[in-house]
């Protein structure tokens, strides 16, 4: 008997690819996000840089997390990884420090 497939708030599971599918397309979403938030803080220089991250991290999470209550825990994992990563270099960029370690 086939399973009944979820469908909430636009992400529709009925197996592990759609699931897949679904947080390739939350990473890529969210690293749109990363670049538009990026582009406007630029045009606020005079915001305090706690604000700046603050305001990347709600927006970059608010992205990555929508639809996601439906998936699977294993891949809840994976995408809170993508989350930290994409975090991690957004707020690297806005606190213009550099990829590299020092010495």
């Amino acid at each position: 008997m086939p399973s009944a497939a979820i469908n909430y708030l636009g992400y529709e599971r009925r197996t592990d690819d759609t699931t897949i599918a679904h947080l390739k397309k939350r990473t890529t979403q969210a690293n749109k996000a990363s670049l538009n938030v990026r582009t406007i803080l630029k045009r606020l220089p005079n915001l305090p840089i706690k604000r700046q991250l603050h305001i990347a991290n709600a927006c970059i999470r608010t992205v990555f997390l929508y639809g996601t209550e439906a998936c699977l825990d294993e891949a809840i994992e994976e995408l809170k990884h993508e989350m930290n990563v994409i975090m991690r270099k957004t707020a690297r960029q806005i606190l213009r420090t550099s990829y590299a370690p020092a010495n």
